[in-house]
């Protein structure tokens, strides 16, 4: 737990503090190129020296990671980053060789990495990046939730053929959606969370489920997470964070769609990705 506070106090409060009191100074244009330009080497050393990106189907027998830092949810997540930067470019973009050459290479590449990645999260969170695409770009916010809504049923409706074709890129990612059902113990995770809260509900104890042997393991949901470890005030204060990031980043890129838009879907991503339910 008390690594948890440093890491939260000395790095993730401090590096938020100094980008809410510089945002106005910040050259968002020039972060953008800047960023788009990281994960295009990122993407060009994965395609180097990962040759499991462009093994034939057959040859696919397992989840695709990154390198020693990036393990198959994070190099999943980096691909679906790609994804974003490369549509968002073609929006935002005027020379040819940034409005289409790029991001058609950050898009192809970035979707390849995803699928091989072989893990659901991503793909969960482009779902969430798409429907909240739909929301924000509609006048009235209830066409928008309505539209959104239809094309979460589409997705229902035609899963299976969906799966069919990832299953012609990714074989494993294809596998585990069919057998989706099964919750990977998920389950037994969040009633030793729900029970850990209930054992210290005002102020919390820890962030972790720690077994007797002191073996411990985080429940995979983020919420659940943050009651454990801060209690019933600090889980409300939690969603309410959670609550208000989502409006702001509605309210930015309904305020200049071209500006914003990279910077709110990577955060509609990134807090998909850090809540893990049911991923």
């Amino acid at each position: 737990t008390s690594r948890v506070w440093m890491y939260v106090f000395l790095l993730c409060l401090y590096s938020a503090f100094s980008i809410a009191v510089c945002f106005d100074k910040i050259d968002l244009h020039l972060a953008f190129r800047l960023t788009a330009f990281a994960i295009t080497i990122c993407l060009l050393i994965s395609l180097i020296y990962n040759p499991l990106l462009l093994a034939n189907t057959e040859e696919i027998m397992m989840r695709v990671d990154g390198n020693a830092a990036l393990g198959t949810i994070a190099f999943g997540q980096m691909g679906l980053t790609a994804i974003i930067i490369g549509a968002c470019m073609m929006r935002t973009e005027h020379h040819t060789f940034l409005k289409y050459i790029i991001p058609v290479f950050l898009i192809s590449v970035g979707s390849l990495i995803t699928l091989r990645a072989g893990s659901r999260g991503p793909l969960l969170s482009l779902c969430c990046v798409v429907a909240f695409v739909i929301i924000t770009s509609n006048k009235k916010p209830l066409l928008g939730f309505f539209l959104a809504f239809l094309f979460i049923s589409f997705l229902n409706f035609f899963l299976r053929d969906i799966i069919m074709m990832i299953a012609n890129v990714a074989p494993v990612l294809a596998e585990r959606l069919i057998n989706t059902s099964s919750d990977d113990g998920r389950t037994i995770l969040y009633q030793e969370a729900i029970k850990s809260f209930l054992q210290h509900p005002f102020f919390g104890d820890r962030f972790a489920i720690i077994y007797s042997d002191k073996t411990f393991i985080y429940s995979h949901n983020m919420i659940l997470d943050a009651f454990m470890g801060t209690g019933i005030l600090g889980g409300i204060i939690f969603i309410a964070m959670y609550v208000s990031v989502i409006m702001d980043g509605y309210k930015l890129i309904k305020s200049d769609r071209k500006k914003y838009m990279w910077i709110v879907l990577i955060l509609i991503q990134k807090y998909h990705y850090i809540l893990h339910i049911m991923v």
